[in-house]
């Protein structure tokens, strides 16, 4: 009981409070130092000399430099904690950055930022290239990557110049950013350049109907367009070797050849099975 006594005596009830008092001052000053560097280095941060004076844009083509350094200045304007500028060259968000710039700009593929001595932030872009064309219900088109990454509007065209997809997207969003058919893209046009090796031409892909593609081939006469009909769910390396296993074996081979104009269509939907039917 005497030792309880002595070790809650008021001598050091009182020691220990002084003690914790002591700590607590020294928190405190610890955390108004730490505050008073932070807010130091915030507006030394936003010296000029430490600050980017300047935007460089290459590798475009078709995008604007104008609008994308405007934009550049723009996610540049914000601060990080309400007090370091974004501009600084040394904390500047490079993947934000990246990120949005991308988001605003469909048509860059890559992009690569980095900044110099002299405050220059330089970005370097690569644009897609226009490979095909995807039209909704209302003849508006735009172009696709050749991942069918849709990135921008292109105007209509009435002849071949690009291979034409309809359907094959979600219709409840905008079509820029969606890419058509997603993991099914890459198998059809591998299809059509197959199919162009022996001599049928695609123009259009309607993927309007679930699974079904319908593939319209070059014709001269625009009130008889012959057309392939599968099913995209199929293995298509199969389903194109019995295509041209068809169209090179007789009697399909001769019709063909003597009688294209008036074919209707090719018919790949069933396994190990080639129906068509002429006019």
């Amino acid at each position: 009981m005497r030792s309880k006594a002595v070790l809650d005596s008021p001598r050091l009830r009182e020691m220990r409070k002084k003690r914790r008092n002591t700590v607590r001052r020294k928190l405190v000053i610890i955390a108004v130092l730490f505050l008073a560097i932070f807010v130091l280095l915030g507006f030394a941060a936003r010296l000029k000399d430490v600050n980017i004076q300047t935007v460089s844009i290459t590798g475009n083509k078709l995008i604007d430099t104008k609008e994308l350094e405007d934009f550049t200045w723009e996610v540049l304007g914000g601060h990080f904690f309400w007090l370091y500028p974004k501009s600084n060259i040394m904390i500047y968000p490079d993947l934000e950055l990246k990120d949005k710039i991308r988001e605003r700009f469909k048509r860059i593929e890559n992009i690569e930022i980095s900044s110099n001595a002299d405050l220059t932030l330089s970005i370097k872009i690569k644009e897609r290239g226009a490979q095909y064309v995807w039209c909704d219900e209302y003849i508006k088109c735009y172009f696709t990557d050749e991942y069918g990454y849709i990135f921008d509007e292109a105007p209509y065209f009435s002849g071949p110049v690009y291979l034409k997809f309809k359907g094959g997207v979600n219709l409840d969003k905008t079509p820029v950013g969606q890419i058509v058919a997603g993991a099914d893209f890459e198998k059809l046009t591998t299809f059509t350049e197959t199919m162009k090796s022996f001599g049928l031409e695609a123009t259009l892909v309607n993927l309007s109907k679930e699974n079904e593609t319908e593939i319209f081939l070059i014709s001269a006469d625009e009130t008889m367009v012959p057309k392939i009909v599968l099913n995209r769910k199929n293995d298509l390396t199969r389903v194109i070797e019995n295509l041209q296993t068809a169209v090179q074996s007789e009697p399909l081979k001769t019709e063909i050849k003597e009688n294209y104009k008036l074919l209707m269509y090719i018919d790949l939907r069933f396994d190990n099975k080639v129906y068509y039917k002429f006019k």
